[in-house]
């Protein structure tokens, strides 16, 4: 186990103000829809960075920050104690955003797209001071894109859709996908990425039989983590079990499948992979993200999966804070 952090966890909701808020989206044949956001503004001291954060497959905005009463496992509020704004975000058509009637017509490209003007505005009006009445305004913050699994693979298209954050943050996600869930026909297309690409809808629509599928147990319990999780935070984890989005799901297992849009990342990255994860570290994290000035990897011993729910989280919060404010600059 690596030296734990210097940062005692925060074990209360007294480092940080709730603000809930929400951004229009609309799909044609749909009636206008919403995406769910809720910004933790640091009560201390504050530093000018914003963290937006994407939660994984199969989760929910409350992925971030878990049990309610119980700060110590809520990335959410450690960030804000530790000066951020976290800002925490719900996809489009999961948790208390807005569901089009028709999950597949939530592409890669089109959430990509809700993304990056839900980033837009929350942004904008965290600098003019918009957000509340009695909370000052920002400007000049520099916005740091945090994704945990499924949501890493949005951080980075969305990175490379708009290239909004001056850094991003990859929690359990490696490019290589995990195509031993692929059929034989899936994965001899999956070498062609244009060809996948083109057919990712039909082909989703073969792996998952409803718009807007849930996840088995099986794959619940390697959310979950195992053994060495903690009860507590494993049981407060249940509340932001979610839907998954059939598109982006299916080409979230497909081996490459964002290579392209990492390699093309130019800004710094932070990859954290659990040691005990099912997303296995690839034998070189600098070689995806070719244009990047500089890749960290943090490698997180006894840690499945859902990092927040194991011992090693304090070590990731100090490490991550600290990564955070010198690819922002903040002596």
């Amino acid at each position: 186990m690596p030296a734990m952090a210097n940062t005692p966890l925060v074990e209360e909701e007294t480092a940080s103000r709730l603000i809930k808020y929400k951004v229009d989206f609309g799909i044609d044949g749909d009636p206008a829809c919403h995406v769910a956001v809720e910004i933790f503004w640091p009560c201390g001291s504050m530093l000018p960075v914003v963290l937006f954060c994407l939660p994984g497959g199969a989760m929910n905005r409350r992925f971030y920050d878990l049990a309610d009463k119980d700060a110590r496992f809520s990335f959410a509020k450690q960030m804000a104690a530790r000066g951020f704004v976290c800002v925490i975000v719900d996809l489009p058509g999961v948790g208390d955003s807005d569901r089009p009637r028709d999950g597949y017509e939530l592409t890669p490209a089109r959430v990509t797209d809700i993304l990056a003007q839900t980033h837009e505005r929350v942004c904008a009006d965290i600098s003019a001071g918009k957000i509340d009445d009695d909370l000052p305004p920002l400007p000049q913050h520099q916005s740091i894109g945090i994704g945990h699994s499924f949501g890493a693979m949005f951080t980075v298209l969305q990175q490379r859709h708009s290239r909004p954050h001056t850094a991003i943050a990859l929690l359990g996600f490696a490019t290589h996908g995990l195509p031993e869930y692929l059929s034989a026909d899936a994965l001899a297309l999956a070498t062609d990425t244009q060809a996948v690409r083109a057919q990712l809808v039909p082909l989703a629509k073969k792996m998952f039989r409803e718009s807007y599928p849930e996840m088995g147990s099986s794959a619940g319990s390697e959310l979950y983590g195992g053994a060495n999780a903690d009860r507590d935070a494993v049981q407060a984890l249940k509340a932001a079990r979610d839907r998954l989005l059939p598109v982006p799901a299916f080409m979230s297992i497909l081996p490459g499948n964002v290579a392209p849009e990492a390699a093309d990342i130019d800004v710094p990255v932070f990859v954290a992979l659990g040691e005990a994860d099912f997303v296995k570290p690839p034998d070189n994290a600098n070689a995806g993200f070719g244009r990047s000035p500089a890749v960290d990897l943090l490698m997180l011993p006894d840690t499945g999966h859902s990092f927040f729910l194991f011992e090693s989280r304090a070590f990731l919060f100090d490490r991550l804070a600290q990564w955070a404010r010198g690819v922002a600059d903040i002596k």
